[in-house]
């Protein structure tokens, strides 16, 4: 029966505290939300990037105030410029070799599975890539008519097919899921990551070195095929030794540049663990540059200077009002020919330990910030290769977030020595208990705690002479029984 009171107790306590507690925290954030509402953002923020013109020279786009309607140009160096929108190419990202989380490898979501995209024909096909969950995975197309909803066939490494491909006809896809920055596909046309293809028309390119919108360039392991979702044929590219990904490169040719008919042309940029190739599919002509050894395991930006070089933007981290970016121009043994560093303005979160003082205000409770600090960031960071070990995961998550613990940390050793006081006061059973269950869930244990143990009327004992509680029989110091209260002769006795 005592067993079954203590478990009764210890629900009623957590209940109340996480009933606190959340309470607390959707309470303390819908106030800052309003009061954010009220004042307003006083300054938006401006958004740089680096795009490059006709010749490959870079300049930062800047959004003013974040807007895409209100676009400015400048040097490097700073110097406004005119020019329209069209007249840039933005960086065509590549990202480095897939590495496996170091922990444990999660399971493949659906929408890591599907890749939507339009054969761009009237009437169109809507086609989707489709992965099984293993690793590594197998993949094929199936098309499907928009309006009747019927199927329209299978695409596997032969062409066209009516019915499911075998495994040995499905596409090799590798360890990852889909997701926009595997560079396993790359199209002229929009690929959706996660989502079915929207059953789109498009205009037919007829310019000189223009991709259609209906051919995919696919990474099927080691090789490099073309997918033409509106004549369902496949065609091997070219088979590369350690291919990493593919992505369309747009480009104006040395020629159109010096008579002026800057109309520009699809390459396509392949990259390996150790080179970059930009391949011209019209007729089969590459050229390969090295990449430098420090960048072979970096995510790169690529921009095409002419036929002799590449422009990599190579993301170096943060500083205090945005990124910063390396611009490393490389000709095609590798070697670095010009490399510039530019501090870009753009959003970055506020990771300093000041900032960790509002999620201890929202969740001022110690023990998810002690799972928080000493387990769960630092294995989070060592899962996605941001530390090395646990140490580094360790000392990242303290650096950023030390304030925030220490507040919370001081807030609980207080609110426990209340709690003792009144323990002792009021000679309540279960100190140990108690005051360790307020010390871990601080705040929200504390109003717990209060809401369970109203104040006791207080009175001195005839005895000893000591303030204990009145409602009791005997006395919580000395023990002796309280005597008897004098008859006032109305009572009534049955």
């Amino acid at each position: 029966m005592k067993q079954q009171s203590t478990v009764r107790l210890v629900t009623v306590a957590f209940v109340l505290a996480i009933s606190f507690g959340v309470t607390w925290g959707f309470g303390l954030g819908w106030v800052g939300s309003f009061v954010q509402s009220l004042i307003g953002q006083s300054d938006m923020n401006d958004y740089e990037d680096i795009v490059v013109d006709h010749y490959g020279n870079p300049f930062i786009q800047v959004r003013v105030g974040g807007d895409y309607e209100s676009i400015q140009y400048r040097t490097l160096a700073g110097k406004v410029v005119e020019f329209d929108s069209a007249d840039t190419f933005s960086p065509y990202r590549l990202s480095a070799h897939y590495r496996a989380p170091r922990l444990f490898e999660y399971p493949i979501t659906w929408r890591e599975r599907i890749a939507g995209m339009s054969s761009g024909e009237k009437p169109p096909v809507s086609w989707v890539f489709l992965r099984n969950d293993s690793r590594p995975g197998k993949a094929y197309f199936v098309g499907y008519h928009p309006k009747s909803k019927q199927r329209a066939g299978y695409i596997g490494r032969r062409g066209s097919r009516t019915s499911l491909p075998p495994d040995e006809e499905q596409f090799d896809v590798g360890e990852p899921g889909f997701a926009y920055d595997t560079n396993l596909m790359a199209s002229t046309s929009s690929i959706n990551i996660g989502a079915l293809g929207y059953g789109y028309s498009s205009i037919t390119l007829k310019g000189a070195g223009q991709l259609e919108p209906s051919q995919v360039f696919l990474c099927d392991g080691s090789v490099l095929r073309e997918v033409n979702l509106r004549t369902r044929e496949v065609r091997v590219v070219k088979e590369f030794d350690k291919l990493i990904g593919v992505a369309i490169l747009r480009f104006t040719p040395l020629d159109a540049l010096r008579t002026d008919d800057r109309w520009p042309e699809h390459r396509l940029i392949v990259r390996c663990q150790d080179r970059l190739i930009v391949y011209n599919t019209i007729n089969d002509t590459e050229v390969e540059f090295k990449i430098p050894a420090d960048l072979q395991g970096e995510s790169l930006g690529v921009n095409s200077v002419g036929a002799e070089e590449l422009l990599l933007h190579v993301n170096r981290g943060k500083w205090d009002r945005g990124q910063v970016v390396d611009l490393v121009r490389i000709n095609s043994a590798g070697e670095i020919q010009e490399q510039q560093t530019v501090q870009l303005v753009s959003y970055v979160s506020d990771d300093t330990a000041a900032f960790s003082l509002i999620p201890a205000s929202i969740v001022p409770t110690l023990l998810p910030w002690c799972l928080g600090m000493f387990v769960v960031a630092p294995l989070s960071m060592m899962q996605s290769h941001s530390a090395p070990d646990y140490a580094a995961g360790l000392q990242i998550a303290w650096e950023t977030a030390w304030l925030g613990f220490l507040l919370v940390f001081v807030i609980s050793v207080i609110l426990t020595a209340i709690v003792y006081r009144w323990q002792k006061k009021y000679s309540r059973p279960n100190t140990a208990a108690w005051t360790s269950f307020v010390f871990l869930t601080t705040l929200p244990g504390f109003f717990a705690y209060w809401a369970m143990h109203r104040r006791e009327p207080l009175a001195t004992c005839p005895s000893c002479g000591k303030d204990v509680p009145q409602a009791r029989d005997a006395c919580a110091h000395c023990e002796e029984r309280f005597p008897e209260p004098k008859l006032l002769g109305t009572e009534v006795f049955a």
